[in-house]
């Protein structure tokens, strides 16, 4: 299946045909009674914000996106819950309400004899989350540390590493470190 990304439809009230578009798409479902009529794409598994795209070229349709449960319902003639309608305006866009296995029909019931449409189903997957800038770093949490105190009279050497930006190197480091 190539992510429910590529499938075409073409729905009348005498055939259903599906046409896949620059990848190989997976047939969805047809139901008993109804395969004049209608067409179903199983979108496999979305994630929440996702938007199911359904293009429509020719007549209007009935467009439903159904979660597993209410697909089997609707397969069945039972009482079912959907996210669409009749679809008369394209491309029709229906955001995914929840994590889950989706699946959109497109079909002609109570369309006139005769009528035709295709349709293309596409998923756009949800916006990234809202990105957060980073608090800048306080000096707060930089630790100073005094040099040991020495004697004057003994021999020690101390190594010092001076960090300075390269044009304050003539100017500001080089005479820091002159005994």
């Amino acid at each position: 299946m190539c992510g429910a990304q590529c499938h075409v439809v073409e729905v009348s009230y005498l055939a259903v045909t599906l046409v896949p578009t620059g990848c190989e798409a997976t047939p969805g479902f047809t139901t008993g009674g109804r395969d004049d009529q209608l067409h179903s794409i199983d979108l496999g598994h979305l994630k929440r914000g996702s938007t199911v795209v359904v293009s429509l070229r020719g007549n209007a349709a009935n467009v439903r996106l159904l979660d597993a449960t209410n697909f089997n319902a609707y397969k069945a003639g039972r009482q079912h819950k959907y996210y669409g309608g009749l679809v008369r305006k394209s491309p029709h866009r229906i955001a995914v309400p929840r994590d889950g296995r989706w699946y959109v029909t497109v079909d002609m019931a109570g369309m006139r004899q005769g009528a035709r449409v295709t349709s293309s189903v596409n998923v756009e997957p949800p916006p990234l989350p809202m990105a957060r800038s980073a608090t800048p770093a306080s000096l707060s949490n930089v630790q100073v540390e005094r040099p040991p105190a020495h004697a004057a009279d003994t021999d020690q050497t101390w190594d010092v590493f001076v960090s300075h930006a390269s044009e304050d190197k003539t100017d500001i480091a080089r005479p820091s470190t002159r005994r």
